[in-house]
């Protein structure tokens, strides 16, 4: 064969099998994986990561958005606010917190504030507007049994009989209510609009092998590593019989 043929299939090779690597051992990984299946439970086991249920269209409590005060949690879904297992309140917005103070639980959006008994009771509900605030409510703390919040990060003490807030110029006292994140008691519990096993990691991984976890064009995309390896096969059988072929003639 002509050598400048054996030079292209030589270089040919050699790229494409450096630039398959990774694609290469993906596909073994998950095809490995998938065919022990069973082994490895990949079909009772789900995905609970919230970045790949949205690959997927599915969506889930954000763990940032759950607090927890005593024994129990609270967490924003859909604009519901849920108080455990139960959804107590509608239209509510983004979770920024919840604390106790005194005998009172209080749970803050980025809007309002939310005032709770220790069974899910409303007992008054407080507007942003209603205390002159014009941004973003983004922290709620407390500072004795003193109600503090934090708007556009500027910290303000709020006297809930008056409704007047206070600027507040130390705040290094201030404690403030702090996000966690689900554990299995509490994803356990969570009410059935959120999603727990709605995507088993078999099908993930089966996504991933035939790349229809970035959707359509990811099929055709591994159709072509398909087409590649091919090529790396048949420049490789080639280039291995002209070698066998030389060491003959000698």
């Amino acid at each position: 064969m002509h050598r400048v043929v054996l030079r292209f299939l030589f270089s040919l090779h050699r790229r494409v099998g450096v630039s398959l690597l990774i694609f290469i051992i993906l596909l073994s990984v998950s095809g490995i994986m998938l065919n022990h299946t069973e082994s490895f439970h990949l079909d009772e086991r789900y995905v609970q990561q919230g970045w790949i249920l949205k690959l997927y269209g599915i969506q889930t409590a954000d763990p940032d958005t759950v607090y927890t005060v005593d024994e129990h949690y609270l967490f924003a879904l859909d604009g519901d606010l849920y108080l455990d297992s139960e959804a107590i309140a509608s239209g509510f917005g983004k979770l920024i917190g919840a604390m106790r103070i005194a005998e009172t639980l209080f749970v803050v959006s980025d809007n309002k504030i939310l005032l709770l008994s220790d069974n899910g009771d409303v007992l008054e509900q407080i507007d942003g507007l209603l205390l002159g605030v014009f941004g973003t409510i983004d922290g709620l703390g407390k500072s004795g049994n003193k109600l503090i919040l934090s708007i556009e990060g500027r910290a303000q003490k709020l006297d809930i009989e008056s409704l007047r807030l206070t600027h507040i110029e130390d705040s290094s006292r201030v404690t403030w209510a702090r996000a966690t994140a689900l554990n299995d008691t509490m994803r356990d519990e969570l009410p059935e609009q959120v999603p727990r096993h709605a995507l088993s990691w078999e099908r993930v991984i089966l996504d991933l092998h035939s790349g229809r976890i970035v959707g359509g064009w990811g099929v055709w995309f591994m159709d072509l590593v398909a087409i590649l390896l091919i090529t790396l096969s048949l420049a490789g059988a080639i280039l291995w019989y002209q070698r066998i072929s030389r060491s003959k003639a000698r």
